[in-house]
C-alpha cells in the first residue's frame, strides 16, 4: 500500500517537472508547425513533410497541457488520424504512415508510438477534443489493435516490445476489448520470463533504456490488476537502480558499457530526461519529444534515487548480460569512471570501452563503439585497469 501523504510532495515535484517538459515541447514545436498540414514539419530522409508518427501528437499534448491553442490541438489530431492505413487488405492495416506524404507504412513502429499519445489525449483532454473527435480516436484505436497484433517484434527489441504491450493495454482500455487485453498480458508474462533468464537486452542505452522506462511508467497507470502493477513497479525499481548506480555525479554522465544508439554528446540524452523527471537534474533542451516523458506521475523509490549521488565510491559495479554473453564492469570513482564489456556479441552502436570524467563544471567522455564487421574487441578489466 502506498502512503499517499508521504508521496504527495514528490508527486507534486514530478508534476512540476512534467509541466516544464510540456512547456519546452511547445517552444520547440511552435516554429515548426505547418498551418496547412496541421503537423510539425520534419526533414525525413525519404522527403520533407508533416511528421505523423512522432512529435506532432507530442506537441498537441503539450499545447493541451499548457492550455494553449485548443483548435490547433484538434487540427493536429485530425491530421494524424487521416494518415492511418485503412485499406482492409493492406499488410499494415490499422497502422500509420510515418509522414503525411507517404502511402506505405515503412516503419511498423508508428502504431507503437502513436497509441499512447492518443490514449493520453482521450483520458486527460476529452473535453477539449469533444465527443465526436474522441469517438474518432476510439475507432482508430480499434483498428490499431489489428496493427499491433500484426506487429510481432522479437523480445530482444525491448523498447518496442514494451511499447506494444502498453499500446495493447491502452487499446483495450479505450475499446473494452478483453481479447487484446489478455494478449497483452500474455506478452507481458513472456517478457518477464525471457528477461528473468537473459537480462535486459537494451541495457544502459542513453536512448532505448529511457524509452523502456517511459513505457513501464505508463504501464503503472493503465487500468490492470494489482499483480500486474506490482510486477511493473518491481521492474521499474530494477531499471532505476541500474541507471542510478551508473550515474557519475562528477561529470553528470552515465558510466557503464552501453547497448544501442548512444548519441554524442551523451550529456543531452533521453536518459537524462528520465532522470530530470525524478530528480530535477539536467533539464533537457527544448524538443517536442520531451512530452513523451511527462505523461505519468510515477515517482521512483527515494532509496533508489539516492544511489545517483550518495553511493559509496569507489564502486566496482559488475553486471552480466546473458543474452549477449557479455560481462559488464564499471569502476566508478569521484573524478572518473572506467567501463568495459567483454566477451559475447555486440552491435555497431554498442559502447564497449568508455571513460567518463569531470568535476567542478569540466567534464568529458572517451569511448569506442563496436563494429563487428571491422574488428573484434577483447579486454579484461580489474578495477581501473583494462
Amino acid at each position: 500500500m502506498v502512503n499517499t501523504q508521504e508521496t504527495a510532495p514528490d508527486i507534486r515535484k514530478r508534476r512540476n517537472r512534467n509541466h516544464l517538459l510540456f512547456e519546452s515541447a511547445v517552444r520547440a514545436g511552435n516554429p515548426r508547425f505547418d498551418p496547412e498540414l496541421a503537423l510539425l514539419h520534419y526533414d525525413h530522409p525519404a522527403g520533407a513533410g508533416g511528421h505523423v508518427a512522432q512529435e506532432s501528437l507530442e506537441y498537441a499534448i503539450a499545447l493541451a497541457e499548457c492550455g494553449e491553442e485548443p483548435e490547433r490541438v484538434r487540427r493536429i489530431v485530425r491530421s494524424t488520424l487521416r494518415c492511418q492505413d485503412r485499406r482492409r487488405h493492406s499488410y499494415s492495416y490499422g497502422n500509420w504512415f510515418w509522414m503525411h506524404n507517404m502511402d506505405q507504412v515503412l516503419d511498423a513502429n508508428a502504431v507503437s508510438f502513436l497509441v499512447p499519445n492518443y490514449h493520453y489525449l482521450v483520458t486527460h483532454h476529452s473535453t477539449l477534443l469533444g465527443e465526436d473527435l474522441s469517438g474518432e480516436i476510439v475507432e482508430a484505436a480499434s483498428l490499431a489493435g489489428e496493427a499491433l497484433l500484426a506487429h510481432r517484434c522479437q523480445w530482444p527489441y525491448g523498447n518496442i516490445y514494451l511499447l506494444n504491450i502498453l499500446a495493447k493495454l491502452q487499446v483495450a482500455d479505450l475499446t473494452n476489448d478483453e481479447r487484446i487485453r489478455n494478449l497483452a498480458m500474455f506478452d507481458w508474462q513472456e517478457w518477464l520470463s525471457y528477461t528473468d533468464h537473459f537480462g535486459i537486452t537494451e541495457f544502459n542505452s542513453t536512448t532505448y533504456t529511457a524509452v523502456q522506462i517511459s513505457a513501464l511508467e505508463s504501464m503503472s497507470e493503465v487500468p490492470a490488476d494489482e499483480i500486474f502493477h506490482r510486477q511493473v513497479h518491481k521492474m521499474m525499481r530494477l531499471y532505476y537502480t541500474e541507471i542510478c548506480l551508473h550515474y557519475h555525479p562528477g561529470s553528470g554522465l552515465f558510466a557503464g558499457a552501453k547497448s544501442r544508439l548512444n548519441i554524442s554528446p551523451m550529456s543531452t540524452s533521453m536518459m537524462h530526461t528520465v532522470l530530470f523527471c525524478q530528480t530535477g537534474f539536467h533539464q533537457p533542451e527544448d524538443s517536442p519529444y520531451n512530452a513523451n516523458f511527462a505523461l505519468t506521475d510515477y515517482v521512483a523509490p527515494p532509496d533508489v534515487l539516492n544511489l545517483a549521488t550518495d553511493k559509496t565510491l569507489p564502486l566496482d559495479l559488475q553486471i552480466a548480460s546473458p543474452h549477449a554473453g557479455l560481462n559488464r564492469r564499471a569502476w566508478i570513482t569521484r573524478p572518473y569512471a572506467v567501463s568495459t564489456a567483454s566477451g559475447g556479441q555486440y552491435g555497431a552502436t554498442d559502447v564497449l570501452l568508455e571513460t567518463v570524467f569531470g568535476r567542478e563544471g569540466k567534464r568529458g567522455v572517451i569511448f569506442t563503439q563496436g563494429e563487428p564487421n571491422q574488428y573484434d574487441f577483447f579486454c579484461k578489466q580489474r578495477e581501473n585497469l583494462v
